[in-house]
């Protein structure tokens, strides 16, 4: 669920505006591979100096989704391995700065979103904050069949953009 594409930063401001069938907008910051155990993934977090991502007074908040794995070793634990990321970049503040950013996972400053294919581990600064089928033009939220941007997804796919130009009706 999800493209890559490139672009300079105003880029993936626009598109935080103006996507509609995206749930977030991710800046990746780097691509490993074979990640097969929390102490590498330690490491490998200790690789991207953060010092140049934020600043150690901002909240932070890390997730880790996983999927496809053939050829686990040692099985997963999301929260584990989230943890374990959140402990490289503390320690790394500590050692550069002396500071520590805290953690939030209700409302981050900054969020850090990790996802494991097959090994592979590609980090992420999450550009959006909420999902953006949140956006936050509304003031009370009623429970609703299906997610705005999954049903603007659909009206694409159905090329509803044209039929309204051409005047058809919507039921």
């Amino acid at each position: 669920g999800g493209i890559e594409f490139e672009g300079k930063l105003e880029t993936a401001y626009l598109a935080n505006l103006k996507l509609r069938s995206a749930s977030r907008v991710l800046l990746m910051l780097k691509n490993f591979k074979k990640i097969f155990k929390p102490e590498e993934l330690y490491r490998a977090i200790q690789e991207i100096n953060w010092t140049e991502v934020f600043s150690p007074n901002c909240t932070l908040a890390i997730y880790l989704t996983e999927s496809q794995t053939k050829d686990r070793r040692i099985p997963v634990n999301p929260q584990f391995w989230a943890l374990k990321a959140k402990d490289s970049i503390v320690d790394q503040f500590m050692e550069q700065t002396g500071e520590r950013p805290n953690i939030d996972r209700v409302d981050p400053d900054i969020t850090i979103r990790l996802h494991l294919h097959d090994q592979l581990l590609k980090v992420y600064l999450d550009l959006s904050g909420p999902s953006l089928h949140e956006r936050g033009y509304r003031t009370e939220a009623l429970e609703a069949p299906m997610k705005e941007n999954l049903a603007a997804g659909l009206l694409l796919l159905a090329g509803w953009d044209k039929l309204c130009k051409e005047g058809y009706a919507f039921y």
